[in-house]
């Protein structure tokens, strides 16, 4: 129960103009927020991928549902801080919470 804070500093390279840059989380457990560089970001939808995951908004709420976010915007070249708050304020039978699978970032092709 709670909440929990999760940081990691990434160094980004210039990217192409033409790309967007995406932060994938495969499952979390309870309300989810993430920050890049202190932005909030919101969760969404990657162009022609509607079917793979949720338009959730703002703070997207769940167990293990793939999350994607749009950072393209947030992101700078160099150092970047992304920081992402899971919070949990439901019991479940299971008794776990935050992050419960892989996080990464990718760039469209």
């Amino acid at each position: 129960m709670g909440a929990m804070w999760y940081r990691a500093r990434v160094d980004i390279a210039e990217r192409p103009a033409d790309r967007r840059v995406w932060l994938w989380i495969g499952a979390t457990e309870g309300k989810t927020r993430v920050f890049v560089n202190g932005v909030h970001v919101q969760c969404g939808r990657e162009p022609g991928r509607e079917g793979e995951s949720l338009d959730l908004g703002d703070e997207p709420s769940g167990f293990c549902v793939p999350l994607v976010y749009d950072v393209t915007d947030a992101l700078a070249p160099g150092q970047n801080v992304l920081a992402i708050l899971t919070t949990r304020d439901r019991v479940n039978e299971v008794g776990i919470g935050g992050l419960l699978a892989p996080v990464m970032l990718y760039c469209d092709l």
